[in-house]
């Protein structure tokens, strides 16, 4: 079974950069795949600015039979924001556009590009709404379709129906055609993919996601944070779910992503601690 990973990877940070390219190498094989966020403000730092070094320095490194997959976010540095201090907010459709259309072109073999990262999620986009994500994809995929890539849309789903309700409007305002793949995070830990959670067992979930959408569905983020911070599993126990949950993607055909292959150097958060392997590139 291939294995696909989300990873965060630190390309201004040659120490700890090095690490996850090492581990990534030594643990992935050629059939398998990453998804990297593409990071607007690193590619435009300054206005009409366009450079792609670190991230082509990135994928250099890469084992080149490990597929890519792009994920174009948030909403640039200050200068395409000035009113707000952070980036996960509305983009300017225009600059996003801008933007997109440069990583087409300065990133010739990734094939498959993820329009923003949970869409739904305050977090990553605050007040967001259907409308607006409708929107941005509108304006983007055919800017994707036109150097003959994938374009995904996605969002984050703890199982709750206002996951369902958020997708089934966009797909109302978004023209099948724009879109090949629709992606979701079902999160749901510290649960098992076999628990109900909000109702919904990973496979409810699955199958709620293919009534909705007669499309390839991906899960481009699941994991589970480990007990080396408050709140986490136990590392057998993570190993077990991420089975299961491999065994359930594969019977309903389902491009999986783990989120992550390794723990951060240092440890404030869960986000720290979801790697399959520790930040030395051990298994936990």
């Amino acid at each position: 079974m291939n294995f696909a990973i989300s990873e965060l990877i630190p390309v201004n940070n040659e120490q700890r950069l090095n690490k996850v390219l090492a581990c990534i190498n030594s643990k992935l094989t050629d059939t398998d795949s990453i998804r990297v966020p593409i990071y607007w403000d690193m590619i435009e730092p300054e206005d009409g600015k366009y450079t792609a070094i670190s991230y082509l320095n990135l994928f250099s490194k890469v084992n080149p039979k490990i597929s890519i997959v792009g994920l174009l976010c948030y909403a640039g540095a200050s200068w395409a924001r000035p009113l707000v201090l952070t980036d996960k907010v509305k983009p300017d459709i225009s600059r996003f556009s801008a933007y997109a259309a440069y990583c087409m072109k300065a990133f010739p073999n990734i094939n498959s590009w993820e329009i923003w990262n949970e869409s739904n999620s305050n977090q990553f986009w605050i007040n967001s709404n259907p409308s607006d994500y409708a929107e941005l994809v509108n304006a983007i995929a055919p800017i994707i379709h036109k150097e003959n890539k994938k374009v995904i849309i996605g969002v984050v789903s703890g199982a709750e129906d206002s996951t369902f309700k958020f997708l089934s409007e966009v797909k109302q305002l978004v023209k099948e055609d724009l879109y090949d793949i629709v992606s979701f995070h079902p999160y749901r830990q510290p649960h098992s993919p076999l628990d109900k959670y909000f109702g919904r067992t990973l496979y409810d979930q699955i199958i709620d996601m293919k009534k909705l959408f007669n499309k390839e569905i991906w899960i481009t983020e699941i994991g589970w944070p480990t007990d080396k911070y408050d709140g986490g599993i136990k590392s057998y126990v993570q190993r077990w779910y991420l089975f299961l949950t491999r065994i359930i993607c594969k019977l309903y055909n389902i491009k999986l992503f783990c989120f992550t292959l390794m723990d951060n150097d240092t440890v404030s958060s869960q986000e720290d601690v979801f790697g399959y392997y520790d930040n030395n590139g051990k298994g936990k």
